[in-house]
């Protein structure tokens, strides 16, 4: 059955669900759960990373505290390896001294337990032990940890005297105690670097670390029971930190008693939780109770909502949404044993007319009753849909061919054509169609909304009231413009292939030239030169006319400026118009360039007076109050010319080639011609005559009084290098001359 205005094109929905109440419920419930499911497991996480996050700073802490303990030894180790007294008695091996002013004298002030001085050759010439000298002998005890560390010393000190002055420290295994070695090389005060790095006496430092040492990072750092432990009792899961040396050697664990912030947090706010929850889950029986008593009204209206989800508010038709997911079954259930299906796309021709003439009311009645025709046209089995503003479609299925298509397209354009009776007025419109057969053209959804739209495109470039059916040479168009689109693009934005060609515009003695039309070209680098009719209405269509458009007058503009030529035209398509910052842009050109603005004119067409806005009217006065000439083309080729002349003050018109060929040919092309001069003198407006092309056109138009002449029969379109060429033999006359008043455009806000 036909989706007519009354009918809906889903099923309804059943009135209440008994159950719905009770669904609610377990709804709010189980949501109510797993949120608190969602707060416990966040809470319980929440508490883990605050805890990891504690536990990560102390370990920081305590390696930070390790290594500024490290180099704590070696600045205490400073003060006894730099100076001149130490540097040249330990070389004189003075061990009377050493024992005095190294070994007692650093066990004393800072607590290292062990001391050695090593010559050049790694030969301990001074050995300390608890403060007492011993024989150096004792330092093959440990000589197997500690020389390791001296040779990475002589190393970095050869390589770099200032590094290797200040020595390396480590931590390893001293007498079984993990213990603190550091190595410094013993250098005179005045300049350390004097001395030869690596041959350098080197002074090894060892203080071993106890739990008193572990104790005193807790107390700074306000971390509990800080405690050093052997591998061997360390225990999985213990707060600890390893201590390895250089060589990776593992020596034991720093452990502490593991602070918990977030058990500790989780803990004191458990009872205030506890509370809240309570709070909230009584709210949410309250709330439950309203819920289930509005769940009838929200199931009752669900319907509606639905149908107006796919449904257009004005008709009652189907809408896009509906229309798409229709056309999508429709085709998925389709094959090519079936009958044909067809979709058609229709557009109103003069639906802005009635809302600007008739108001918006009648505009919606219109819609209306075009939507009851369409229903009353379509079979029982066809869908009618709203696409917005005046835009229909017509999903036609079961049909058997390509004349049952036509058919209702005939159909559709007769009853568009029958007059409408909108709030006591008579209104005609009309209607263009483009239709898609999917058994012909496309079998997905897309692919045939996609031609549809093509083919309607196609109707109504071709005129009002008629109807297109998609066939395959409208694809390859398309597919053309768009590559004449992309090439374009790429042309504009490289600045290469498009270039200005200048048609002179003469007296009526054929050698004075008073200016020159520019005209556009585009040399494409496969297609080679192409017309600007082919090119010129694609940069209309996708948006690229404005930058062609700036493009062509700047161009434009800057050749006329280097030409002894009085003025240059150039054309502007009405979108120019419509812009609003274009009279700025043209104005700041001229600044920019110091053109004077009576050398340029800008010639519009008649379809810019079709719809002569407000806006549209003041640019062309400012433009013309700037001292810009405004010219109108092709005059006499639109049905409204002399309605609207009187309301748009332009100061040339151009006869349009049409009418000059047919001078001489009848009395009613000499009439046409004469009219229109007579016209334009009693307005006092400049006539130029396009396509002159014949001496007995060119004696015609003298004799009518025409004023300024352009065809073939005077000159060609011109490069610039030939133009200039014709200007320079052409009358003295012609020759421009700047005023000396100031340009108007400097004035112009």
């Amino acid at each position: 059955m036909a989706y007519t205005l009354r009918e809906k094109a889903l099923p309804r929905h059943h009135a209440r669900h008994p159950s719905l109440p009770y669904q609610i419920t377990f709804a709010v419930v189980a949501l109510g759960l797993l949120g608190l499911a969602l707060f416990c497991t966040f809470t319980y996480w929440a508490m883990l990373r605050v805890d990891a996050n504690a536990a990560a700073r102390e370990k920081t802490l305590i390696s930070r505290a390790i290594d500024e303990r490290i180099d704590t030894v070696r600045r205490e180790q400073q003060k006894v390896t730099v100076g001149d007294d130490v540097f040249y008695l330990t070389m004189l091996g003075d061990t009377a001294w050493m024992t005095e002013n190294i070994g007692a004298w650093m066990y004393s002030s800072y607590g290292h337990e062990q001391g050695y001085v090593l010559d050049d050759r790694n030969t301990v010439i001074y050995a300390m032990r608890q403060g007492e000298t011993v024989s150096p002998a004792r330092f093959d005890e440990v000589s197997g940890r500690i020389l390791p560390l001296v040779r990475r010393v002589r190393q970095l000190a050869s390589e770099d005297a200032a590094a290797g002055n200040l020595g390396l420290g480590d931590v390893m295994t001293i007498d079984g105690r993990p213990s603190i070695v550091t190595v410094k090389p013993i250098v005179p005060g005045v300049d350390p670097e004097t001395s030869v790095p690596g041959d350098a006496f080197l002074h090894v430092a060892v203080k071993h670390v106890d739990n008193a040492f572990f104790a005193s990072l807790g107390e700074r750092y306000l971390v509990a029971n800080v405690r050093f432990r052997p591998r061997e009792t360390m225990l999985d899961g213990q707060n600890a930190v390893p201590i390895a040396g250089r060589s990776a050697w593992h020596l034991g664990y720093v452990a502490w008693d593991r602070e918990r912030p977030g058990l500790q947090l989780i803990q004191e706010a458990a009872p205030g939780l506890a509370t809240a929850l309570l709070v909230v889950a009584t709210l949410v029986a309250l709330l439950l109770q309203r819920i289930r008593r509005a769940a009838a009204q929200v199931h009752e209206s669900e319907n509606r909502a639905h149908h107006l989800a796919y449904h257009d508010a004005l008709t009652g038709l189907p809408n896009r949404s509906l229309l798409r997911s229709h056309l999508e079954r429709s085709l998925n259930t389709w094959s090519d044993a079936d009958p044909v299906l067809a979709l058609h796309y229709i557009d109103l021709d003069r639906f802005k007319n009635v809302n600007d003439t008739l108001g918006h009311p009648a505009g919606d009645e219109l819609i209306r009753a075009v939507a009851r025709r369409l229903c009353a046209i379509v079979g029982e089995n066809d869908m009618v849909a709203r696409l917005g503003g005046d835009e229909f479609a017509i999903v036609q299925v079961r049909v058997t061919g390509r004349a049952d298509v036509e058919r209702l397209a005939d159909a559709v354009m007769r009853s568009m054509t029958q007059p409408f009776d909108l709030l006591g007025n008579q209104v005609f419109v009309g209607a263009s169609a483009g239709i898609a057969i999917a058994s012909e053209t496309a079998s997905e959804r897309a692919d045939l909304s996609r031609k549809a739209d093509i083919a309607l495109y196609e109707a109504k470039g071709a005129g009002k009231g008629q109807y297109c059916v998609f066939y395959p040479e409208l694809d390859d168009a398309v597919h053309e413009k768009q590559a004449i689109e992309r090439d374009l693009r790429v042309a504009l934005t490289d600045d290469r292939g498009l270039h200005l060609v200048y048609q002179p515009i003469y007296a009526l003695d054929k050698q004075t030239i008073l200016g020159a039309e520019a005209l556009v070209r585009w040399d494409h680098p496969v297609r080679g030169l192409l017309s600007p009719a082919l090119f010129v209405p694609v940069a209309e269509e996708r948006g690229l006319i404005q930058q062609l458009g700036s493009w062509v007058l700047r161009e434009a503009c800057e050749t006329v400026k280097t030409l002894d030529l009085p003025w240059v035209a150039v054309n502007v398509s009405a979108i120019q118009f419509r812009d609003p910052t274009f009279t700025r842009q043209v104005l700041d050109l001229l600044h920019e360039l110091d053109l004077d603005p009576t050398r340029l004119q800008l010639e519009i067409t008649e379809g810019l007076l079709l719809d002569l806005t407000d806006e549209v009217r003041e640019a062309l006065a400012a433009l013309r109050l700037a001292g810009i000439k405004i010219a109108l083309d092709d005059f006499g080729t639109g049905y409204s010319s002399l309605q609207y002349l009187h309301r748009c003050v332009v100061d040339k018109i151009k006869i349009d080639r049409s009418f000059v060929q047919r001078l001489r040919h009848s009395r009613e092309g000499d009439a046409i011609v004469r009219a229109i001069l007579d016209l334009a003198h009693g307005l006092d407006l400049t006539v130029t005559a396009e396509g002159v092309e014949t001496v007995e056109q060119h004696k015609a138009l003298t004799e009518f009084g025409c004023s300024e002449l352009q065809g073939f029969l005077l000159s060609k379109p011109l490069e610039v290098r030939t133009l200039q060429a014709k200007i320079i033999i052409s009358q003295p006359a012609n020759r421009y001359v700047p005023s000396s008043e100031p340009a108007q455009y400097r004035e112009i806000a």
